[in-house]
């Protein structure tokens, strides 16, 4: 059991220290951020789900934030989006796309400086966090679905898939997920149940079909340097990649944001 922990705890170590190594090759600052993830990323998604119960805009979250405000972040301040944002040279981390999508005079702009499609609870499985205590979380496939319309528009704008790509290509495209579909697999959660090897093979070639189903994606993905540092069992990825979908189900009333 302590050679498994310390397995793990290295691997942790393993992906600190490349995505610390990507940080400063990036070099300037990279002129959008695109995210994607659980909990570890979120910077208040799941306040925008009317449904969702795994909210963090409550009391003890956010209490080291400046003016101690919760801001839907799973922490007492600032997080891992935020930190990786700085390290990038950027002042601000880019906010949650679904606010992004309540102000429609300003969406086509911002859009241009990135977006956070990270949600608490979600996975690379379309059932992870979809349970009662959670109710309604974004999974990764839906994540990849709104960066859709995010690329949409932008082709919208400059009315060439060639000039989208070369402004994708240097954006940069950061990924943490994976730890809560092997929590609710450990807790027996997941149906149908899997013996470990088959969950594996199924949380893998899930995820990889995410990256690679979109033409556009694989296209983009085979001119583009990507690297991943993977830590076990929280699979966590950093990534210079872009993605493609269908378009967002749609635009409905949400609550501010603290950035």
């Amino acid at each position: 059991m302590a050679k498994r922990y310390t397995s793990y705890f290295f691997s942790v170590l393993v992906s600190i220290a490349v995505t610390f190594t990507l940080l400063q090759a990036e070099g300037a600052a990279a002129p959008a951020v695109y995210i994607f993830g659980d909990s570890t990323l979120d910077v208040g998604t799941n306040v925008f789900i009317p449904e969702c119960l795994a909210r963090a805009d409550v009391y003890f979250n956010g209490i080291d934030f400046p003016s101690s405000v919760p801001t839907g972040r799973f922490s007492n301040g600032f997080n891992t989006a935020d930190e990786i944002v700085r390290l990038l040279g950027l002042k601000r981390t880019p906010p949650p796309f679904l606010y992004l999508l309540n102000n429609p005079s300003t969406f086509k702009k911002n859009i241009f400086q990135g977006a956070n499609f990270a949600s608490g609870g979600s996975g690379i499985l379309n059932t992870t966090g979809q349970l009662q205590y959670v109710s309604r979380v974004i999974s990764l496939e839906e994540q990849i679905q709104q960066f859709s319309t995010i690329r949409s528009n932008i082709t919208y704008m400059t009315r060439s898939e060639v000039a989208t790509d070369s402004i994708l290509s240097k954006a940069f495209f950061l990924i943490s997920i994976g730890s809560n579909d092997i929590f609710e697999y450990l807790l027996n959660l997941t149906r149908p149940s899997m013996s470990i090897p088959e969950f594996n093979v199924t949380l893998i070639s899930t995820y990889e079909n995410h990256l690679k189903v979109s033409g556009t994606f694989h296209q983009l993905a085979e001119e583009m340097e990507l690297t991943y540092a993977i830590k076990q069992p929280a699979f966590v990825q950093i990534a210079t990649s872009t993605y493609f979908g269908t378009d967002f189900i749609g635009q409905r009333e949400l609550p501010s944001w603290q950035p």
